[in-house]
C-alpha cells in the first residue's frame, strides 16, 4: 500500500472538485476554520478544547492541497522493465489499448492536467500515436467534478516529439500500478505523459510500440 499515493489522490480529488464555484479544498479549509472559531467562542455548545484540533485539521488539508499542486498529485519510480515472456503482439491501427493515463490533455483548444483517467492509446498507420480519456461525472466530500471538463480529452505525439520512454510504477491511490513514463517535445517545452496498466502485456505492447519510432536515449531500469 502506498499512502503517499493516496493522499495525492486525494489532494487531486479535493482541489478538481467544486463546491459552487470553489475548489473543495478551499470549502473544506473555510468551513474548517469557521467551526473552529465557533468552537473558540463557544457559540452552538461546541467546546473550546475542539478549536485548535480543527484549526490544525484546516491547516492540514491547506498543506496537502498545496503539496499535490507542487508535485502534480501523481509520482513516477522508474523500475526495470521485465523481459517478455513472448514478444509483444504488435500494435495495429484498429487497437485501443486500455489504461490509465496523466498529464496536458487538449479539446477543442481547451488544455487541461488531468490524472489517472480512463484512457486508450491508440497508434495510427501514420504513426502518430493518441491517448484518447475520458472524463466522467464524479463526486467527493460533497463537491462536483466541473460539468465543462465531462467528456473525452486528447493528447496525440508524433514519433520525432518523443524524448524519451521509460518503465516503472505510478504512484497514485493505494496501490502503485505497473507504469510507463513518455516525455514528449511539444512546441518550446518537454511534457510529459504517465501511462498506467492493469496488465504487464498491455505495458509491453504500448513500450514495444512507443520503441519502434526512434533511436530513443531510453532507460529500461
Amino acid at each position: 500500500m502506498s499512502v503517499g499515493g493516496w493522499l495525492l489522490q486525494v489532494a487531486y480529488k479535493l482541489n478538481r472538485h467544486r463546491w459552487g464555484e470553489l475548489p473543495l479544498a478551499v470549502a473544506w479549509i473555510g468551513f474548517l476554520l469557521l467551526l473552529a472559531a465557533v468552537a473558540w467562542w463557544g457559540w452552538l455548545g461546541l467546546p473550546r478544547g475542539a478549536a485548535v484540533p480543527l484549526a490544525v485539521l484546516a491547516v492540514g488539508v491547506a498543506l496537502l492541497s498545496l503539496v499535490g499542486r507542487l508535485t502534480g498529485y501523481v509520482r513516477f519510480r522508474g523500475a526495470p522493465l521485465p523481459p517478455p515472456a513472448a514478444p509483444p503482439a504488435p500494435l495495429v491501427p484498429t487497437d485501443k489499448i486500455a489504461h490509465r493515463a496523466s498529464g496536458w490533455f487538449e479539446v477543442e483548444g481547451k488544455r487541461r492536467y488531468l490524472v489517472d483517467v480512463p484512457a486508450w492509446f491508440r497508434t495510427f498507420e501514420t504513426r502518430e500515436h493518441a491517448v484518447m480519456a475520458y472524463v466522467a461525472p464524479s463526486r467527493f466530500f460533497p463537491g462536483r467534478w466541473p460539468e465543462h471538463e465531462v467528456g473525452m480529452w486528447y493528447i496525440f505525439f508524433l514519433p520525432q516529439q518523443i524524448q524519451r520512454v521509460e518503465a516503472g510504477q505510478v504512484l497514485f491511490g493505494a496501490h502503485p500500478r505497473l507504469g510507463l513514463r513518455v516525455e514528449v517535445r511539444n512546441k518550446d517545452r518537454t511534457e510529459t505523459v504517465l501511462l498506467s496498466f492493469d496488465t504487464e502485456d498491455d505495458r509491453q505492447r504500448i513500450y514495444a510500440d512507443l520503441m519502434r519510432d526512434a533511436n530513443l536515449e531510453t532507460r529500461k531500469g
